[in-house]
């Protein structure tokens, strides 16, 4: 990172695309490691078609007053192991990037994390940990704070800024990543008839672009969720 664009970031205010911390991300205390794992989900899931900073070393009072306190120059930044943590969290990979500066007229260093606005969103979060982290939720940036994403519209701007709608600029550094990979396995073997409903429960969510949710009725037992998993599966393929 460029100085000049550093200093520039640490005399904005945290808003949607920036935070600060006092210290950087401890790997062998849990609640540390899940704050970075919320965080950096949520950065990844932005609304904001930029790339998002976290920088490690600046404090913030509660009057609002910055303070360039630094990180311990000890502190080893390893992106491998945090990379293998957000893997054990996450849908599918993120892309971000770690690195100090020295900054010497401040005689300390910070620690900025860099996380691309080349995603593979919606990213989700697959494990629960403590109170912190759900599994299924949709974590965003929401102003200068972590949000869980729950109506439409939000998930909608989380989607269309995925670079899925860009297949010239997808990156992956995950060479097995596959999209799919956590869709369960059906509750059946073999799937016969229906095939009226099927065709037109497809032909809704196809080809009627504002039919975000469609609701299958009917008594315990007749097949509703087998009927579901079929469709799904005709629209993974």
């Amino acid at each position: 990172m460029e100085e000049k664009f550093l200093r520039k970031l640490i005399k904005e205010s945290e808003h949607i695309l920036l935070d600060f911390k006092a210290t950087f991300y401890d790997i062998s205390n849990k609640k540390s490691k899940t704050d970075f794992v919320k965080d950096i989900l949520a950065f990844a899931n932005s609304t904001v078609k930029e790339c998002a900073y976290i920088l490690c070393g600046i404090k913030i009072d509660r009057e609002g007053n910055k303070e360039i306190v630094g990180i311990d120059n000890k502190i080893m930044i390893d992106d491998a192991n945090w990379v293998q943590i957000l893997r054990s969290y996450s849908s599918h990979p993120i892309n971000f990037k770690m690195e100090k500066y020295y900054l010497q007229d401040y005689d300390c260093t910070l620690a900025i994390i860099e996380i691309s606005n080349i995603q593979h969103r919606p990213i989700i979060c697959i494990k629960d940990e403590g109170d912190k982290l759900r599994q299924g939720s949709i974590y965003f940036r929401n102003g200068s704070s972590n949000d869980i994403a729950k109506d439409l519209v939000t998930i909608e701007k989380i989607i269309s800024n995925s670079t899925r709608l860009n297949p010239e600029n997808t990156v992956s550094n995950d060479p097995t990543y596959n999209k799919y990979s956590k869709f369960p396995p059906p509750p059946y073997y073999n799937f016969l008839g229906r095939d009226d409903e099927i065709n037109r429960i497809y032909e809704e969510l196809i080809y009627h672009h504002k039919n975000y949710l469609l609701s299958l009725t009917g008594d315990g037992g007749i097949g509703k969720t087998s009927i579901a998993y079929k469709v799904a599966y005709q629209v993974k393929e």
